[in-house]
């Protein structure tokens, strides 16, 4: 996992994405505007989930896209995505891997906290 993660062309995936550059594309980090690509997220993203949430990310994007179908807290329950993202364990395994996207995720968390705080009170969530 180290050496893959070493590697420019999978460094900043997420980033690199939201700001519409190829994925895999060999970029040095200083290259990547990731506040441009956070401000992205923030105001064109109607929906922010996390996958380690994947139960509370489910009912927040049923609350955010109108016309969507409840989940119920058991269907909420389902991961449908074996082996989901354990980012803490990963990034641990790391041993202090940082690169664009631990910023990108870091505000993403932090919207998607916010959102999921605004949709508990009834608010929008955008």
């Amino acid at each position: 996992l180290r050496e893959y993660a070493k590697r420019p062309e999978v460094r900043n995936v997420q980033t690199k994405m939201i700001l519409g550059i190829y994925r895999y594309a060999d970029r040095p980090d200083d290259s990547l505007d990731v506040g441009e690509a956070i401000r992205r997220l923030r105001e064109c993203f109607p929906f922010v989930g996390l996958q380690e949430r994947w139960g509370e990310s489910l009912w927040l994007f049923s609350r955010t896209m109108r016309g969507a179908a409840p989940f119920s807290a058991e269907r909420a329950a389902v991961n449908t995505r074996p082996g989901a993202y354990d980012r803490e364990t990963a990034m641990r395994h790391l041993d202090g891997y940082a690169d664009r996207d631990t910023e990108l995720y870091a505000a993403a968390v932090q919207i998607y906290e916010e959102r999921l705080a605004a949709a508990r009170q009834g608010k929008a969530c955008i």
